[in-house]
């Protein structure tokens, strides 16, 4: 049988390790923002945003935003070509997206 004390122990144990992980998460997406602000300012657009989310080719970035596959909020500029998205977002995008594939391959072990 399992103590109180024993649940106490691992209960504060998890909240420890919550706060470090999210530390670390917000600390890399800080970062990962500040050095893409730095590279292309508030906004990522065209064929910057394609290149920094990922995608090999315009084509393919836009059959997988038709599909829904990339959950980003994403927004036209009139009188400009291409989705622009503030690139606060892409970063917490990107890092969220490392996050998930992290857990993905923890899973596979």
């Amino acid at each position: 049988m399992t103590s109180m004390k024993t649940y106490a122990k691992i209960s504060e144990d998890a909240v420890k390790h919550c706060k470090k992980f999210m530390r670390i998460k917000m600390n890399t997406t800080a970062n990962l923002a500040k050095e893409l602000h730095q590279e292309y300012g508030p906004l990522i657009g065209g064929p910057d945003l394609v290149k920094v989310l990922g995608f090999r080719s315009n084509s393919s970035f836009k059959r997988a935003r038709k599909l829904g596959q990339i959950d980003l909020e994403m927004f036209g500029i009139e009188g400009r070509k291409g989705s622009f998205a503030y690139t606060k977002n892409v970063a917490s995008w990107l890092s969220n997206l490392a996050n998930k594939n992290q857990v993905i391959n923890r899973e596979k072990q």
